[in-house]
């Protein structure tokens, strides 16, 4: 689920990828039970200014968000998209917008 279902396409297609995680959980949220956390923002845009410091946003293809768990996050990935759009260039932003499920309701804090 997450980083991993979309990781590994991604690189058999001939991307390089540099996954960012936002959660660490036992088990998809919907199935219940669910151990692990939220990775804090704070930690979210440490990743991103690591990778920004090595110049990986200046050449990514894309930026892909997925489950983001807290409101702080996004305003992470929207740093990100914006770093990855400097001088001209206009990398996509690709949002599979996990919050929740039919039936369980949502899970984004």
């Amino acid at each position: 689920m997450g980083n991993s279902a979309a990781t590994l396409p991604l690189q058999r297609l001939g991307f390089d990828v540099w996954p960012v995680d936002t959660v660490q959980f036992s088990n998809h949220p919907g199935h219940g039970g669910r151990t692990g956390m939220i990775l804090p923002a704070a930690h979210v845009e440490d990743v991103i200014d690591g990778l920004d410091r090595v110049g990986a946003l200046d050449s990514c293809d894309g930026v892909l968000s997925g489950y983001l768990g807290e409101s702080a996050t996004a305003k992470a990935v929207a740093r990100a998209v914006g770093l990855s759009r400097r001088e001209g260039r206009s990398p996509p932003y690709l949002c599979d917008p996990v919050m929740g499920d039919d039936g369980g309701g949502l899970y984004v804090e």
